[in-house]
């Protein structure tokens, strides 16, 4: 056979190309794209001439796909083709995309039927056994899928690195990255045990695991090109669109007069690690701030009018999400701020009255004791049994207080507020997209709870909607739109949490410790409240309290 006659679809180990005119990139990079498409269409063509069906042949005009426009193009073809696939088998299995809402079930489905669709297109090379090479190569596809949707629903449900549609876009790239460099180790051990009946050596574990982690990531930015980042957009009390009159930004500078105290972790958070923000005598203000013992938080007032405006925004960067823009916030505090939850709230507030006294006998026990101070209030009330000797009193309290919260929860269930709560916050997840999260207001203190969709609320003593209950609800709401495991801290306090569980229901502890670890002003301000899910908590808390102030609300308590 002549050499320079060269026929592509000659199988002959003879035959071999001449040399290819030079292509232009456009090209190269076209040809590439439809590659995968035409790889597909060669599987699909195998299948017909197996049931004696002829297709006619694809024959592409010939460019140097091994260029890198060429590559680029290819790697961008098989991207589309599996989102594809992907969404057509969202549409028939109901899972949809990835969303806060997804399942670890619904995406293994989805994800393997789409690896199983994939795998049935593979072409066969001519020297294997057609039908089983078929079928590994659709197992393969359908169980390292799979495995994928198994770990991008799991991500979902529990969170991880924040919720889908709401994290950054590194976020939804690295887990996308993390479930497909697992599902490649499934299907190159699939795939090697399956044809070769051994398993997968390191160069083929290593090149499927960065093709699927590759598809991760490029999957993770054609639902980030297509869909974009979740928008809230939360409605009037009567339905209606929020339409401020005034921004937060100018209500502070031109109508806050500073005689109503805002002040907040988050401001005093502000000020230590945004040096262009620190307000005028910042050294004093700061020694009271990060005192061992009875620290005072800034205060908004502690800026001048003209710096305040660079701190709201300032907070708006910190909460990260538009649930924090004056527009939904105004909605919040409309849905909060109805007839029937005031009417609820000076019932509730009697329920809860004796252990929000036992509470406030706690803490004023502890800010006498600087060695009490430097344990911390949090682990003093919860690890009574630690304590150094020479608290009786102290521990005999708080087992009144512990009584007393017990009471609470079994009596406060059955108060008007609970089940109003429960709606708003239902039809809160529902605008947001978000799981609806059980709601509990029998929390006897000031403090709120977040644990994986449970909210409790620390109403306090008010009898009356006011801008301190607007701001705590809203704080542990955002905690809920982050999700269960949203930040390394949230991982490592998950590590613990079997602990704290088992000495929860030994009797030891009456609550579940938070986060934060030690009682030290500076653990306090960096491991608590400067940590990336309390930030966006705190932050968002206090823009709502600053704009339930602005709109006439009470401070409350």
């Amino acid at each position: 056979m002549d050499d320079s006659a060269y026929n592509p679809h000659d199988d002959s180990s003879t035959a071999k190309p001449a040399q290819l005119p030079d292509r232009p990139p456009w090209l190269s990079f076209a040809v590439g794209v439809a590659e995968p498409f035409k790889k597909s269409y060669d599987g699909i063509k195998q299948i017909a001439e197996k049931i004696d069906l002829a297709l006619p042949v694809w024959d592409m005009t010939q460019a140097s796909v091994g260029s890198t426009s060429g590559k680029l193009g290819a790697a961008l073809g098989s991207l589309a083709e599996f989102w594809l696939i992907n969404r057509a088998a969202g549409k028939v299995t109901g899972a949809g995309r990835l969303t806060a809402l997804s399942t670890t079930r619904g995406e293994a489905l989805k994800m393997g039927i789409t690896g199983g669709a994939l795998g049935l297109l593979e072409p066969v090379e001519n020297d294997r056994n057609f039908g089983w090479a078929k079928a590994v190569s659709i197992v393969e596809g359908a169980s390292s899928m799979s495995v994928f949707g198994a770990a991008t629903g799991f991500q979902a449900r529990w969170a991880v690195m924040g919720r889908p549609g709401y994290r950054s876009f590194l976020g939804e790239a690295l887990t996308n990255s993390a479930a497909g460099a697992v599902s490649g180790i499934v299907g190159a051990e699939v795939h090697s045990l399956g044809l070769h009946g051994k398993a997968a050596d390191w160069v083929e574990l290593r090149g499927q695991v960065a093709t699927n982690a590759a598809l991760g990531f490029g999957l993770a930015g054609a639902d980030r090109l297509v869909f974009g980042r979740n928008k809230i957009a939360l409605r009037m009390a009567d339905g209606s669109l929020p339409k401020p009159a005034i921004t937060t930004e100018d209500w502070v500078q031109n109508s806050y007069d500073g005689k109503t105290e805002i002040r907040s972790p988050i401001l005093t958070w502000l000020a230590e690690f945004r040096r262009d923000l620190r307000p005028d005598n910042y050294e004093q203000l700061r020694a009271r701030a990060w005192a061992e013992t009875n620290g005072v938080n800034l205060n908004l007032s502690d800026w001048s009018s003209a710096q305040r405006p660079a701190v709201i925004s300032a907070l708006r960067r910190l909460a990260k999400t538009d649930l924090a823009s004056d527009a939904n916030i105004d909605a919040f505090i409309s849905q909060m701020n109805s007839p029937a939850i005031n009417s609820a709230l000076p019932e509730f507030a009697a329920v809860n009255k004796p252990s929000f006294d036992f509470e406030e006998q706690i803490r004023a026990a502890i800010a006498k004791s600087p060695e009490l101070t430097s344990i911390g209030d949090l682990n003093v009330r919860n690890w009574p049994d630690l304590l150094p000797p020479g608290h009786v009193e102290l521990v005999a309290l708080i087992e009144e207080a512990n009584k007393a919260r017990r009471l609470v929860w079994e009596t406060g269930r059955t108060n008007r507020l609970e089940p109003l709560l429960q709606e708003q916050f239902a039809r809160l997840s529902g605008e947001t997209g978000l799981p609806v999260a059980r709601v509990s207001a029998s929390y006897g203190s000031q403090n709120g709870l977040h644990i994986q969709d449970f909210l409790g609320f620390g109403m306090g003593r008010a009898t009356s909607m006011s801008a301190f209950v607007v701001e705590r609800t809203l704080h542990e709401f955002e905690h809920h739109r982050q999700g269960p495991i949203s930040g390394i801290e949230s991982v490592i306090y998950l590590l613990k949490y079997p602990y704290y569980l088992l000495r929860q229901k030994l009797g030891f502890i009456d609550q579940l410790p938070m986060k934060q670890t030690g009682g030290s002003a500076h653990e306090y301000f960096t491991n608590y409240v400067g940590s990336s899910t309390e930030k966006a908590a705190y932050a968002t808390g206090l823009l709502a309290r600053i704009r339930a102030l602005a709109q006439g609300l009470p401070e409350g308590d």
